[in-house]
């Protein structure tokens, strides 16, 4: 995630982006309450694109973090945590630890250190735990954002965050009224408008925009955007792009979340930017507007209908046969710019149906992920493969024809056939694997 080091760490973690052969982990441990939490900053390309640059990045592991917010008891996993990820629509953010995967961006001491951590962390709680094989860790921008909602004061300022003055002073409030007093300051505060409490949750939201795996470039899609992305800025637009750029990749920024990224990233913002705009200009209905709206980042990206317009433009990318995967990269690159655009001085905050427009623009990118995952299990299927059904009368088959043979030679070879079959088709599939839109 795109994790603000604390006072003094900013130079370690320099120290640790992956790229000059230097350790790819580091863990820390800070106080959360009556707990220590465990907070690994570890070097980790993008996932789903191999070869990718390794960026640092800070996780908790997702059995400790359910224990702490939902209460699981020592040696026991409900899957709670799993579940609210998976309502969030960000499971995409969740990693999987094996030794297979984590040897491929870290060396096996580390490796090893690791799993000590995780086993120790463990024990902590149920000292009869034995060794384990994985484990699962999550962003800390994610666990932030549970705490939050779980109303998890000491996780969140394990994490660094601060939480909402509304809690304060309502434990100030229930502490007064228990003596029967009233103080109107704390009053005043609870009587404030929710404005305070949404930027709060629209900061966590844009540190989770990040939090989004990139999915592969598809060509054919790529090359079907370029005709419709807008060709020439006009001189207004230019500089806000320019500006968005410096936002984007200066190593400081006092009005960005996280660290800087880098040009590549930044690149691709600009032209899913352009993109969108290129669409906004030539292909929507501009009946509603009540005024002409200046083709700029300000103007579009900071307008109260921009979830609506993009919700459009996602049905014109649908229409046009795009895939879900590219939609999704494409509103990624949306999310980041309405970041910059919520960060300027004349941005007002503006809700339709109780969601502003961050929140309804992440819908829509949780709702491409979705789709994409669902697109990739049913894509073309492979020339030679076989339904379960087939499987099972090609078992049945090899076996009447094992019965039939006739030779000792016929039985050796049909015999070996009979195996392989039996194992891969009596044996049941891995239900772990399997979804509730796949069928056997």
């Amino acid at each position: 995630g795109n994790d603000t080091p604390s006072e003094g760490e900013e130079d370690e973690e320099h120290e640790l982006d992956g790229s000059g052969g230097g350790p790819t982990i580091r863990v820390r441990e800070v106080e959360c309450g009556d707990s220590i939490l465990v907070i690994m900053d570890i070097s980790l390309p993008p996932a789903g694109r191999p070869g990718g640059k390794a960026r640092l990045q800070s996780f908790l592991f997702l059995r400790q973090c359910e224990e702490l917010l939902y209460g699981s008891t020592a040696g026991s996993y409900t899957g709670a945590l799993h579940a609210a990820v998976k309502t969030m629509g960000l499971e995409s953010s969740l990693r999987v630890m094996d030794k297979t995967t984590a040897l491929e961006v870290m060396e096996p001491d580390e490796w090893a250190n690791l799993m000590d951590v995780y086993t120790t962390m463990r024990r902590r709680r149920d000292p009869l735990c034995g060794p384990a094989k994985r484990f699962t860790i999550l962003p800390v921008s994610l666990a932030a954002s549970l705490a939050l909602t779980r109303r998890h004061r000491d996780m969140l300022v394990a994490l660094g965050r601060k939480a909402p003055r509304k809690w304060d002073a309502e434990d100030k409030h229930a502490e007064l009224a228990q003596q029967g007093c009233t103080d109107f300051n704390v009053e005043a505060v609870l009587e404030e408008p929710e404005d305070c409490d949404e930027l709060f949750g629209i900061a966590l939201s844009n540190e989770l925009s990040t939090e989004f795996v990139p999915y592969a470039d598809i060509e054919q899609d790529e090359k079907a955007s370029r005709g419709y992305s807008l060709k020439k800025p006009s001189k207004a637009l230019q500089r806000d792009l320019d500006e968005y750029r410096a936002r984007r990749t200066a190593t400081l920024n006092r009005f960005r979340k996280g660290r800087a990224v880098e040009q590549t990233t930044c690149d691709g913002d600009v032209s899913n930017g352009l993109r969108f705009l290129g669409w906004f200009k030539d292909h929507r209905n501009t009946s509603r507007d009540e005024v002409p709206i200046p083709l700029t980042l300000r103007a579009v990206f900071s307008h109260a209908r921009l979830g609506e317009w993009v919700e459009e433009y996602l049905e014109f990318l649908e229409g046009r046969g795009l895939q879900w995967s590219s939609m999704a990269n494409y509103t990624t690159g949306i999310v980041n710019i309405l970041g910059f655009a919520i960060a300027d001085d004349g941005y007002v905050l503006t809700e339709e149906r109780g969601q502003t427009v961050m929140e309804q623009v992440l819908n829509l990118r949780r709702q491409c992920d979705a789709n994409a995952t669902i697109q990739k299990m049913y894509r073309r299927r492979h020339k030679e493969w076989l339904d379960w059904d087939d499987v099972q009368r090609t078992r049945l088959t090899c076996l009447e024809r094992l019965e039939a043979a006739e030779t000792p030679k016929q039985t050796h070879s049909l015999l070996q056939d009979a195996l392989m079959i039996s194992l891969f088709s009596v044996t049941p599939p891995d239900v772990s694997t399997c979804t509730a839109r796949r069928t056997f």
